[in-house]
């Protein structure tokens, strides 16, 4: 991948620390990969990819969740806003998508957690 805009792009990175508390007692973190970060537990997968307000879903990017979260037991929250002040979000699950409009980040945190509960009862 190439970042085309460095700085814009360092600004828009988030600290998930704000999650601290969603993902159960344990040590449980999102791994960030090149802007989108991933938890998995129990073979459940949620993938985080964040946005600076007003920016576009690219068509290849929108495909890709679709077809994520068709597949592998996997959830995608695009969460819109400056890092850790969500905005709005969209929730991609299970070919469905929901939008959180708006979302602050005890919706996100909200959200986060009722991944978290569903999966952890899986194991």
């Amino acid at each position: 991948m190439t970042i085309r805009d460095p700085e814009k792009f360092c600004e828009s990175l988030w600290d998930w620390s704000c999650l601290k508390g969603c993902l159960g007692d344990g040590k449980i973190e999102p791994t960030d990969g090149d802007g989108l970060a991933f938890v998995e537990r129990n073979s459940y997968f949620l993938l985080l990819e964040t946005k600076l307000p007003k920016a576009e879903i690219p068509e290849g990017q929108h495909r890709l969740f679709l077809s994520f979260c068709n597949k592998n037991n996997c959830v995608v929250f695009v969460i819109w806003g400056k890092p850790g002040n969500p905005e709005k979000m969209k929730i991609y699950d299970c070919g469905s998508i929901y939008y959180k409009d708006p979302c602050d980040l005890d919706g996100l945190r909200s959200s986060v957690d009722k991944w978290y509960q569903l999966a952890n009862s899986k194991g």
